[in-house]
């Protein structure tokens, strides 16, 4: 391990400095973004009250409650019925999951219109969408009701590897956990998920090689005890074409542990694994609008 010389402490470790320059880097950038989305906030907090109150607050992310009641403002369902009625036409008109909706293709035409190069296409596809129904739908329902409620949702998609065998997981992020970024092009290449977890999953998943004192005494006095996790996936300043080892990645992944300031984990995607979906965005916001967006208007004058 590589050392250093600090004029003030001696010898100091080069690894623990990139740690900590990482975290620091994290912290500093999730202040920024969860600065930039304070706008939105409170019409998505509108758009709860009325159109989706199974939600949760997103002024307040850190108060939310579990199956908290937010329905006491509604005089009228319209709102709610006409949000699930165009999330279930968006799920059964575009992506049902009883007859498939996609077809793999090659773009060379003469090679795709070989008849065994499209039979082993159509095989193909069968296959992936037998794979998407593994678990894909519950997600992807909650995605599509995000995505027209507020305008912005997330899919989290990742390949596991347990016991020799390879699946796909889908996750839908909700937007109060979400805070993402553009590049140039107005793509979300920067995606950071704030939510909480009780330490005994943060060891389950993580280990306790990193823990303080206070943090294992918490696992073992109050396993249920709620921690403030940041899983921060952006550019990676090191990326380097083909590479396969973290570092050469072209986004970093990294677990940071929010108020105890401690790296749980670092990694790397060669694509980004977080999936943003905007209905209709105006130029130069991060962010999405929605039909529930365009219709606040006259649900305000219902139901007040």
């Amino acid at each position: 391990m590589m050392s250093g010389i600090d004029s003030k402490h001696g010898f100091v470790d080069r690894a623990d400095n990139e740690e900590e320059m990482i975290i620091q880097r994290v912290l500093s950038r999730f202040d920024t973004l969860r600065s930039m989305r304070a706008n939105y906030e409170t019409i998505w907090d509108e758009i709860t009250d009325f159109v989706v109150p199974s939600r949760g607050s997103y002024s307040q992310i850190t108060t939310n409650v579990p199956a908290q009641r937010r329905d006491r403002k509604i005089l009228d369902i319209t709102g709610i019925v006409a949000a699930r009625t165009l999330a279930a036409r968006v799920l059964t008109d575009m992506t049902s999951p009883n007859e498939r909706w996609f077809d793999l293709r090659i773009k060379d035409p003469q090679l795709d219109a070989n008849e065994n190069v499209r039979r082993f296409l159509y095989e193909l596809s069968e296959k992936v969408f037998a794979e998407l129904n593994k678990g894909w739908n519950l997600p992807h329902i909650e995605v599509t009701t995000d995505w027209i409620a507020y305008g912005t949702a997330c899919l989290y998609v990742q390949a596991i590897e347990e016991n020799d065998k390879k699946e796909l997981v889908f996750k839908s992020i909700p937007i109060t956990e979400l805070f993402i970024a553009e590049n140039f092009k107005g793509v979300p290449d920067t995606v950071f998920r704030y939510f909480r977890l009780p330490i005994r999953q943060i060891a389950q998943e993580f280990g306790t090689e990193q823990f303080t004192k206070d943090l294992m005494v918490a696992l073992n006095k109050d396993p249920d005890q709620l921690h403030e996790v940041i899983h921060a996936v952006y550019p990676s300043d090191t990326y380097q074409v083909g590479a396969k080892m973290k570092k050469g990645m072209k986004f970093k992944s990294c677990y940071v542990l929010k108020d105890s300031k401690i790296l749980l984990s670092e990694g790397g995607f060669n694509d980004m694994p977080f999936i943003v979906f905007r209905f209709w965005k105006r130029t130069g916001e991060p962010y999405g609008g929605s039909p529930a967006w365009d219709a606040l208007s006259d649900i305000r004058m219902i139901d007040r």
